[in-house]
């Protein structure tokens, strides 16, 4: 079981290499499609996918509880399509999620800016100065959304495994860097780390969307950690009868063996009323 992240520019040849490298190991590719499809399976509105995917928000934005929410769920998504195992996830911060995990190729794809403006305005039919703009468009955008939503510049190497500049490099080269990259990475010592801390985020996930969009448990400043099974959640209530709620809630989740909890009641102010 193993993982490739691939972050690519708007004009390389990323989504090409990505195809190959899924069709090369019988991966599955995860894209857009795929993880939308997960994020509307969890009931997460379509105006939201679009408002925040790989977008850089506007300023009024930054203070809609749609944000947290959209982390929320994109970490679940991710998570669960890595704890699955055997593919390739292209973007969506998977780069920054999955950073800590030792077998994971944490992948990126560059091109020289004149090939890709010329890639942009074939494929678009645009001129070649729209294409300029819809590429200093699209990486103000990426870079927007990594340092919104993680606190990361996306075009630091320390980020990757790999870089690979396409200039002169074709995606077939760049498919067989790639496989070593991964089979270098794939030390048992480094698989057992990584499906032991998959398996901790993904339960660590599953809890807090239990809590928050399934049971709908209303606890201010939740915190969920998971290790080997014990999960911890941590966070406030203004009802007593909310910290069992809470804690029953997080033991309806397969895989969790104890919880424990630092739920604390604080009784409502007025304006919290």
């Amino acid at each position: 079981m193993a993982i490739i992240t691939l972050s690519r520019e708007r004009g390389s040849p990323g989504d090409t290499i990505a195809q190959k490298l899924a069709d090369k190991l019988s991966y599955g590719l995860v894209g857009k499609a795929e993880v939308e499809r997960a994020l509307h399976e969890d009931g997460f509105p379509e105006d939201a996918i679009q408002k925040y995917d790989e977008k850089s928000p506007g300023f009024w934005q930054r203070f809609s509880r749609d944000k947290q929410r959209y982390l929320h769920v994109l970490h679940y998504a991710i998570s669960r399509f890595a704890y699955e195992g055997n593919c390739v996830i292209l973007g969506r911060g998977s780069q920054v999620l999955l950073s800590q995990l030792p077998s994971v190729l944490n992948l990126r794809v560059t091109a020289p800016f004149k090939a890709r403006v010329a890639a942009v305005a074939q494929e678009s039919g645009k001129t070649i100065e729209e294409a300029e703009h819809i590429v200093h468009h699209n990486d103000r955008e990426r870079a927007g959304f990594h340092r919104f939503f993680f606190n990361a510049d996306w075009t630091k190497a320390e980020l990757y495994d790999l870089v690979i500049d396409t200039g002169y490099l074709d995606a077939e080269t760049a498919v067989e860097l790639a496989c070593t990259a991964l089979a270098a990475l794939q030390r048992p010592e480094y698989v057992k780390e990584t499906d032991q801390k998959l398996a901790d985020f993904f339960l660590q996930t599953q809890v807090l969307m239990r809590l928050v969009y399934i049971d709908a448990v209303p606890v201010q400043n939740l915190k969920v950690t998971a290790e080997d099974g014990t999960v911890h959640v941590r966070g406030m209530v203004h009802t007593e009868a909310d910290i069992a709620t809470a804690e029953q809630s997080a033991g309806k989740v397969e895989g969790v063996k104890t919880i424990q909890s630092s739920i604390y009641y604080v009784p409502p102010t007025s304006s919290s009323r």
